[in-house]
């Protein structure tokens, strides 16, 4: 997932995944963090559980 500027910055990985959760299970969020700011890098990888699930995230939640 990508684009999380502005707002969508300072969301948590426990937001991202109510975001996802309703797709599937997730396994892993990784939301890397500027080590200067401590602030969002503006991506998160999110692990589903299977790929079809993640499939269906990705066309579901495109242009989000």
């Amino acid at each position: 997932m990508s684009g999380l500027v502005d707002a969508l910055g300072s969301l948590t990985d426990l937001e991202i995944r109510k975001f996802f959760e309703p797709f599937g299970l997730i396994d892993a969020i990784d939301l890397p963090k500027d080590q200067m700011t401590g602030k969002n890098k503006g991506h998160a990888i999110i692990e589903f559980r299977s790929h079809r699930d993640a499939k269906i995230a990705v066309k579901s939640m495109h242009g989000f």
